[in-house]
């Protein structure tokens, strides 16, 4: 949830430093507040966030995980985390039940929290008029239904089978939460790069998500979409909006960087990386599986191996990666800035 938003939680009113606080602590490219004062939106998100994790708890815990593992399963899919107290991760348990509980919960968790507040006092019409939901769960059905088919055509597995795994992955990646239930490494190639483009993407804004966030890549396409517009009609004015709102040009322009920053420390992190002779797609998913926060990448780094055998150059500039991607990296990248720290 951010130590930010706890401590906006804890504290009393902060005046307007608060609202700085809390847009510093939000993913995304815009924030906003729930509630008119600021600590008692955080007191609500975590209100939210404590509720998800005592009903995947229960839920894990009806379906006959132990109830040691349904506690911290809970802890680490509500926080898209990923980790087990399993070597096997989630494959461990090899339950249906089990694997769909978490695919919900992940679904759920990596989506703006903003929304679920709606839910909960039942504005569903503000909920649905959300682009960025709708594109998101578009990418999440749709991946899932590209991969599914892939696996019963390439591997003849059964239908149900392939819809459970297929989901699953998507859903665990695409949320950066890192889980696996199975090696899926082994897939066909097609499937392999379904899941590397969910990486890039990421959840929601406003959410514990990693990755780029879908509604900057949906702000992206818009300003596409605009672009080639004033080639054909150069006169033509055409705001940029997102749920029906207006978004400023400030906050078009912050998106483009945001990407291209994203875009140059992915590739200089797997540069460096591979100086370790890693092959190109180990070097790559590596430096990307850390940048979007989610935890298994592909070939050396897949979801049945780990990166002990990188070198220590390799390890800092990756841990380095992890920390721009999870605190958002212009904010973090700043601090560079001679102007910064130089004396006046």
């Amino acid at each position: 949830m951010g130590v930010l938003v706890l401590l906006l939680a804890l504290m009393p009113k902060l005046g307007e430093g608060s609202v700085n606080l809390m847009k510093a602590e939000s993913p995304g490219p815009i924030s906003s507040k729930l509630l008119p004062r600021t600590n008692d939106t955080a007191k609500m998100l975590y209100s939210i966030y404590i509720l998800l994790t005592a009903a995947e708890t229960l839920a894990l815990r009806a379906a006959r995980m132990p109830w040691f593992d349904a506690v911290t399963t809970a802890l680490t899919t509500i926080s898209t985390g990923g980790f087990s107290v399993r070597n096997e991760s989630i494959a461990y348990y090899q339950s249906s039940a089990v694997n769909w509980i978490i695919v919900v919960f992940m679904f759920v968790s990596s989506v703006n929290f903003t929304l679920l507040f709606l839910a909960g006092t039942r504005r569903w019409r503000e909920v649905l008029r959300s682009d960025e939901l709708r594109v998101y769960s578009g990418i999440v059905f749709g991946s899932s239904a590209l991969i599914a088919l892939d696996l019963v055509l390439k591997t003849g597995r059964s239908v149900g089978s392939a819809i459970e795994h297929a989901a699953f992955q998507v859903t665990t990646l695409i949320s950066t939460t890192g889980y696996c239930t199975e090696d899926f490494d082994r897939w066909p190639q097609f499937s392999r790069l379904v899941l590397l483009v969910v990486m890039f993407a990421g959840g929601c804004a406003g959410s514990t998500a990693g990755g780029i966030k879908v509604s900057r890549i949906v702000l992206l396409f818009k300003g596409l979409k605009r672009d080639l517009r004033r080639i054909l009609h150069t006169r033509e004015v055409r705001p940029i909006t997102l749920d029906g709102q207006r978004v400023e040009e400030d906050t078009i322009s912050s998106v483009s960087l945001f990407f291209f920053a994203y875009m140059i420390i992915l590739f200089f992190s797997a540069l460096i990386v591979s100086l370790d002779e890693l092959d190109f797609t180990s070097a790559f998913t590596a430096s990307l599986t850390c940048i979007s926060n989610v935890g298994p990448g592909l070939g050396l780094v897949g979801p049945t191996c780990n990166f002990g055998f990188l070198s220590p150059l390799s390890k800092l500039v990756l841990s380095f990666t992890m920390l721009l991607g999870r605190l958002e990296i212009m904010p973090l990248l700043v601090l560079f800035l001679p102007s910064v720290w130089r004396k006046k």
